[in-house]
């Protein structure tokens, strides 16, 4: 990274003055950026506590720095810093946090920046001396729940469970955040939130197609969530919380490293609705699969849903979570991107879906990852392929949908192929295990 001159001598008068006038030691730092990732000049801060952003312009003309200011607002909002400068070395703008976006910038002198760090000495000395209690934790995310799940008792009583034996050295401040110091604790905390299933039986409705896939490969295949039926759902929390300001809508990195694959609980009738949606509107089938253990990168849980069509408890919970603040600190989960997938709005309550989430970045690779055209919108996806032996559900009866082409020949041969592939437990009867769907009257 080459710093220009002036960059250089702004970034050495501010470290200078502040020091020598504010009487307070503080880190100056010169990012270094990379590709087209906006970020500001100098950053000044003191272990936890962000102080400020500094953009170093030339000339401060209106034309000039417009742009720069409303930048520079919305990374000092989505970091935590206090203020955001632009200056010249010469002459200084101020924008405060507090005011929000619609706070604007204004003139001020050096003296003034200057004062402004003496007045934050308290906060610096809470970051210092601020340590987080679990029992203040423990009574506010309580409180929260009582107000947020009201009526979920069972749920309430996991969360108060597991708050009750949080210890301090159970979190950390980071990044000017509070947050749980183990990943593995903060999982802990959403298993309490979202339910694990522990169910004998679950049912998948699929194509015929992606039967045969799967037969014939001998291998259990689940999407990224590129090739989800609908995508609004991939950013459905997201959007409840208004966590999406300055994203983009696709994030490969991400979608193309959580892969799916979606189940309904156990019912003892046929469910027509499914059979429609994604049974290939009955000329599908519907897969029986008994649950086993769960290997590394692997979670089994049922759908959160909204309790109204505008309303989610259990994200309301998690935003009101996330303002808590402890000190001059807010609370922070720093793996929602991960629990986020197992949240849903209320209109798909009716679905009783139990979700199936594989992660690549876990020590329990797939087999292998195939690129596939699928969907509805025929879109190039990455398919994470596992030998069936080893994936965390086994195929115990198949369903013929009553719609299905060639019905009849299609169910003596699906009974062929997995006796062909000695698919297990399902092919040690296939005239027991795959059948005909007991739906008949339908309206094709």
């Amino acid at each position: 990274m080459i710093y220009s001159h002036l960059e250089l001598q702004v970034f050495d008068h501010l470290r200078q003055e502040i020091t020598n006038n504010a009487k307070v030691e503080l880190t100056y730092e010169m990012p270094v950026s990379l590709g087209r990732k906006y970020e500001a000049d100098i950053l000044i801060y003191h272990e936890d506590a962000h102080i400020a952003l500094v953009e170093v312009k030339k000339p401060l003309t209106i034309d000039n720095i417009s742009r720069a200011e409303i930048n520079l607002k919305n990374l000092a909002l989505s970091q935590g810093y206090l203020y955001a400068i632009i200056t010249d070395d010469k002459q200084y703008r101020l924008w405060e946090a507090k005011d929000g976006l619609e706070g604007t910038f204004r003139d001020v002198s050096l003296k003034d920046i200057i004062d402004v760090i003496k007045s934050i000495k308290t906060l610096i000395d809470d970051v210092e001396s601020k340590k987080p209690h679990a029992d203040e934790f423990c009574k506010e995310v309580q409180r929260l729940a009582d107000e947020y799940l009201a009526g979920d008792n069972d749920r309430i009583g996991r969360i108060k469970t597991f708050v009750t034996g949080c210890k301090d050295n159970d979190f950390e401040v980071k990044d000017g955040r509070l947050r749980f110091s183990d990943i593995k604790k903060e999982n802990e905390f959403f298993e309490q939130l979202i339910e694990t299933f522990n169910g004998d039986t679950v049912y998948r409705y699929t194509s015929l197609n992606s039967l045969f896939l799967m037969l014939q490969s001998g291998s259990q295949g689940m999407c990224c969530l590129v090739g989800m039926n609908d995508k609004s759902e991939v950013y459905y929390a997201d959007r409840y919380l208004n966590r999406e300001s300055g994203k983009t809508a696709y994030d490969r990195n991400k979608e193309n490293n959580y892969f799916i694959l979606s189940c309904v609980e156990d019912k003892p009738e046929e469910d027509l609705m499914m059979w429609r949606l994604y049974g290939d509107n009955t000329k599908g089938v519907r897969i029986k699969y008994t649950p086993k253990d769960m290997p590394d990168g692997f979670r089994f849980a049922k759908i959160f849903y909204g309790s109204d069509i505008k309303k989610h408890p259990g994200l309301d919970f998690i935003r009101e979570t996330q303002e808590l603040k402890f000190g001059a600190i807010k609370f922070w989960f720093r793996h929602f991107d991960y629990w986020k997938h197992f949240f849903k709005p209320y209109d798909y309550a009716i679905e009783h879906e139990v979700r199936l989430l594989y992660e690549t970045t876990s020590s329990n690779p797939p087999k292998k990852i195939d690129w596939i055209k699928g969907g509805e919108f025929s879109i190039l996806m990455p398919l994470a392929l596992f030998d069936e032996k080893k994936f965390p559900l086994d195929i115990e009866e198949i369903k013929i949908g009553p719609n299905m082409s060639a019905r009849d020949t299609n169910l003596l041969q699906i009974r062929q192929l997995v006796k062909d592939k000695s698919i297990q437990p399902i092919s040690k009867d296939v005239d027991k295990n795959v059948t005909v769907s007991r739906i008949e009257h339908y309206r094709s």
